[in-house]
């Protein structure tokens, strides 16, 4: 019992927090307004609930062109907090739904030539996600896959002395998206470690007037320590590859949006049952955008979560 109650909390920590999941055009620097704690995991046992709550911090202070830095003629900088509650039902064996809500805060500053601010929050865009746990011989892997929607439930035509704020500034993007996932883990060393690998694509839908977000594609492989002698406290470390086509209006690619990041991201996750603390930082290794964009400084994470087992 104790063992499979392990393994269960294991599979929940190790992943890495794969979603950066952008609900802004991506020209200026897409401030993210969620990550999904549930694309960390597979699917849990039936009659399992989990709830979460998450905040995250991502701030824009540097310029790019390429893989290069790039001095900004309007000397740009953004910032986002997000605020998130999270609820995930195994409601049928192998099979769960996942539903997530934000709050998001947006700002961004610049020079033109006198400072300038502009700034919105507010609800942000809903996601719902159907997860199944594939079925496989061997009890040390685990594999699950899902397709999902996000829902435009975020205001998207917030406005500032009677003019429309930027998009990476709305609350929420006036978009659909598809949501396809796949999840794998395995246990390593005899129980001592433990290996995921995370796929998720995204397929934006265009708005109103004809803009598209780029579809977007991220990968990533992470390693836990399962057998830390500190008790219940799992480190993991994390490698994310996440590339983004260019934005689109009306069938045509926009200039400085979309680009490919290579990054970093240790985790540790504090766990006394039925709750867990997971904490997270994002470092960059590689950058290459298309085109002057902002990219990321710093970012940070955390999630708290209740699991009720039946």
């Amino acid at each position: 019992m104790w063992w499979s109650l392990r393994r269960l909390g294991c599979a929940a920590a190790v992943a890495l927090p794969l979603l950066a999941l952008r609900g802004a055009a991506q020209s200026c620097c897409g401030v993210p307004t969620i990550a999904l704690g549930g694309t960390e995991r597979g699917v849990n046992a039936v009659g399992t609930l989990t709830l979460g709550a998450q905040y995250q911090y991502i701030a824009f202070g540097r310029s790019y062109n390429g893989s290069a830095p790039a001095a900004d003629p309007l000397a740009r900088t953004a910032y986002g907090h997000t605020f998130a509650l999270e609820a995930e039902y195994t409601a049928l064996p192998r099979v769960a739904l996942l539903l997530a809500l934000p709050f998001v805060v947006k700002e961004r500053r610049l020079q033109q030539p006198e400072p300038y601010r502009y700034r919105a929050s507010g609800i942000g865009d809903a996601f719902a996600l159907v997860k199944y746990s594939v079925p496989l011989p061997l009890g040390e892997q685990a594999l699950s896959a899902g397709a999902g929607v996000k829902f435009p439930t975020g205001d998207s035509h917030r406005e500032a002395d009677g003019v429309q704020l930027p998009r990476d500034v709305q609350p929420g993007t006036g978009t659909w998206e598809l949501l396809l996932w796949l999840w794998g883990s395995s246990l390593l060393a005899d129980g001592l470690a433990g290996a995921t690998a995370s796929l998720l694509v995204r397929f934006p839908t265009a708005d109103e007037f004809g803009f598209r977000n780029g579809s977007e594609l991220q990968l990533s492989g992470t390693l836990a320590w399962l057998d830390c002698p500190i008790p219940g406290v799992l480190p993991a470390l994390a490698l994310q590859w996440r590339q983004t086509e260019p934005d689109e209006l009306n069938g045509q690619m926009l200039p400085a949006s979309g680009g490919k990041h290579l990054e970093l991201r240790p985790t540790l996750t504090l766990q006394r049952e039925p709750f867990a603390l997971q904490l997270s930082a994002t470092l960059p290794i590689l950058r290459r955008t298309y085109g002057l964009q902002l990219v990321s400084t710093a970012h940070l994470q955390a999630e708290l979560r209740w699991t009720w087992l039946p």
